[in-house]
C-alpha cells in the first residue's frame, strides 16, 4: 500500500500564535499514525518565486489515513489556530507504490 503525504506551504502571519498550533497539531498527527518528515525549515528556492516561510511534509501509512487525520474532530479544532496564525496551502499526495 502506498503511503499518504500531506504537503503544507505556510506563511506565518502571527508568530506569537503559531507555536500553540504547531504543538497541538503534532499531537493530532501522532494520534493518527503520522510523522513529520519536514517541519518548519525555510526552503531553499532554486526555481520560481513561491511565497513561503515554512514548509511541512507529513507522512501517513496511507492516503486514507491522511484524509482521516485532516477530517477528524481533533484536527479541525487545531486547524482553526493555523488559520488565525498563518496563510497556507495544503496538498494530499499519494506515495509511489512500486515494486518491493
Amino acid at each position: 500500500m502506498a503511503k499518504g503525504y500531506v504537503i503544507v506551504n505556510v506563511r506565518v502571519v502571527d508568530p506569537a500564535g503559531y507555536p500553540e498550533y504547531s504543538r497541538r497539531a503534532q499531537e493530532t498527527v501522532t494520534a493518527f499514525g503520522g510523522t513529520y518528515l519536514v517541519r518548519g525549515a525555510p526552503p531553499e528556492i532554486v526555481e520560481g518565486t513561491p511565497r513561503v516561510d515554512r514548509f511541512v511534509v507529513l507522512e501517513f501509512p496511507s492516503l486514507a489515513q491522511a484524509h482521516s487525520w485532516y477530517g477528524s474532530e481533533e484536527y479541525r479544532a487545531v486547524m482553526r489556530l493555523r488559520h488565525r496564525a498563518a496563510e497556507s496551502e495544503l496538498f494530499f499526495i499519494e506515495g509511489y507504490a512500486g515494486p518491493a
